[in-house]
């Protein structure tokens, strides 16, 4: 009967990660070891006596292992240098930001990254492509016409630890608001008209008369005002300003 020698060996479940990484070692000893004395140069922990320790990486760079198992009687001690590589994360984005016309169209930009990422954002005008992936290029970046107001778009590109967004502006036209009619006279018995409104933005109205409402109070875009007004049981005529203005 020939007993096994005691012989330290392991293995890393990924011996390259990313900074903040976790990797786990798994003993691969002969001779029934009965300790184990583990040494993970730039590693959190620094050492463990655990027979298959888990290690995390918080700085970029090559770091030695160093496992001694014994059994009692003998020790015996493998050192594998350079055998973790923690790569720093790469996530840029050229340009960050850009600014369009009216016109419908798309611009690129230069995604940098070394891990899987994707890009997400919510705005209906706008389409990313790629939209994710494992490794960068070159963003197309599309966008519809715009027939309102200057208007934005954050595009946000991420991996599971870091992001960065891109910032898409488009000008707008010029603002339309308008009403019609401008101004009514009613007869004195409550009642309510329409007014139409023409814009091409949001808005809100303001009124200070306790005596008529109107709604809408606020909205974007074309809109029918009811302008409802109660009985005048008085001798005087009154009036009553509405004010519309565009909103953000």
């Amino acid at each position: 009967y020939f007993a096994e020698l005691l012989g330290a060996s392991f293995t890393a479940g990924s011996p390259t990660i990313f900074v903040g990484g976790t990797v786990d070692f798994t003993d691969l000893s002969t001779g029934n070891p009965t300790s184990w004395a583990w040494t993970f140069e730039g590693g959190d922990p620094a050492t463990s006596n655990l027979q298959n320790p888990s290690v995390v990486y918080p700085v970029a760079g090559t770091y030695d292992v160093t496992l001694t198992v014994g059994d009692g009687t003998n020790t015996n001690t493998l050192v594998r240098p350079d055998y973790i590589l923690v790569k720093e994360e790469i996530l840029a984005i050229d340009p960050g930001a850009v600014t369009v016309g009216v016109e419908a169209g798309s611009t690129i930009a230069a995604l940098l990254v070394n891990k899987f990422w994707n890009a997400t954002e919510d705005c209906d005008w706008v389409t990313v492509s790629p939209s994710g992936g494992i490794s960068g290029g070159n963003i197309t970046i599309s966008y519809d016409a715009n027939t309102g107001v200057q208007r934005e778009c954050v595009i946000t590109f991420a991996t599971a630890t870091a992001s960065v967004d891109f910032i898409l502006t488009q000008t707008g036209v010029a603002e339309i608001l308008s009403l019609d009619p401008m101004s009514a006279t009613v007869d004195l018995a409550a009642s309510s008209i329409d007014v139409v409104l023409t814009s091409n933005t949001n808005w809100t109205l303001a009124e200070t008369c306790d005596w008529l409402t109107v709604a809408p109070e606020s909205g974007e875009g074309n809109a029918v005002l009811t302008l409802t007004y109660d009985e005048n049981t008085t001798f005087d005529d009154r009036e009553c300003l509405i004010h519309v203005a565009a909103s953000t």
